[in-house]
C-alpha cells in the first residue's frame, strides 16, 4: 500500500484519481467557465462603450451652451471620462494588451 508521500507526489503530477476532467467531455467544465468569463468580459466592455458614448455626447452638448449648468457639469463629465479611461486601461490589462 502506498505511503502518504507517494499519494502527495501523484497529486502534484496531475495523477489524482479523483480528477473530474477525464473522458470525452472531461474538459467541458473548463470550456463552460471560459465561455462564461468571455461573455461577462464582452458584456462589461459593451457597457463601458455605452457609458463612454453617453458621457461624450453630454460633453459635446454642453460645449455649445454657456450657462451656469455647463460650467458645473463640465468638470464632472471630464472626471467621468477619466474614470472611464482608467477602466479601459484595466480592461486592456486583463486581456494582456498594452494600452
Amino acid at each position: 500500500m502506498p505511503n502518504e508521500d507517494e499519494k502527495k507526489s501523484n497529486k502534484n503530477k496531475g495523477l489524482d484519481p479523483s480528477r473530474m476532467d477525464i473522458g470525452p467531455l472531461g474538459k467541458a467544465n473548463a470550456f463552460v467557465d471560459n465561455f462564461a468569463a468571455g461573455w461577462i468580459y464582452a458584456t462589461a466592455i459593451e457597457e463601458l462603450l455605452e457609458q463612454q458614448k453617453r458621457v461624450e455626447d453630454m460633453l459635446a452638448s454642453i460645449e455649445e451652451a454657456d450657462d451656469d449648468a455647463s460650467l458645473v457639469l463640465r468638470p464632472l463629465l471630464e472626471k467621468e471620462l477619466q474614470e472611464i479611461e482608467d477602466k479601459w486601461l484595466l480592461a486592456a490589462h486583463m486581456f494582456g494588451l498594452e494600452a
